[in-house]
C-alpha cells in the first residue's frame, strides 16, 4: 500500500514566499505606505524615517516577491503594490502584521 504524501502546490509556494517577506516589520510599513498610492523612493525615505538604502534592500525584496512593482517613468522611479491577487492566508497575515505595528504605535504614543 503506498503512503498518502500531501502535495505542494504554487499557491503553497506564493504564500511561503508572501509570509516570508511580510515577516519584516519594514517591509510591512512599506506595503502600508503603497497601500493609498504610488511613491518614490524619497518620499518613501521622508514618510517612514528611514534610510534610502535600507528602503531599497527592502523594496527589491519586495519587488522580487511580486508584492510591490516598480514603476519608471522618463527619470523618475516610483514603486506600488503589485496589481495581483493574493492568498487570503497572505492576506490575512498582512493585516494582522497592520494591526499589531497600529497597537504598538498607540501604546507609544500613550507613553509619551
Amino acid at each position: 500500500m503506498k503512503p498518502i504524501t500531501a502535495t505542494k502546490t504554487k499557491t503553497d509556494d506564493t504564500n511561503k514566499n508572501i509570509n516570508h517577506v511580510l515577516a519584516d516589520p519594514v517591509r510591512v510599513n512599506i506595503m502600508e505606505a503603497l497601500r493609498g498610492s504610488e511613491l518614490t523612493l524619497q518620499e518613501l525615505a521622508d514618510m517612514l524615517h528611514a534610510e534610502k538604502r535600507l528602503l531599497l534592500y527592502h523594496l527589491r525584496t519586495l519587488i522580487q516577491a511580486g508584492a510591490v512593482t516598480e514603476y519608471t517613468r522618463r527619470h523618475h522611479t516610483s514603486y506600488g503594490i503589485a496589481n495581483r491577487p493574493v492568498s487570503d492566508t497572505s492576506h490575512l497575515l498582512y493585516e494582522l502584521w497592520a494591526e499589531e505595528i497600529g497597537r504598538h504605535e498607540s501604546h507609544a504614543r500613550l507613553s509619551l
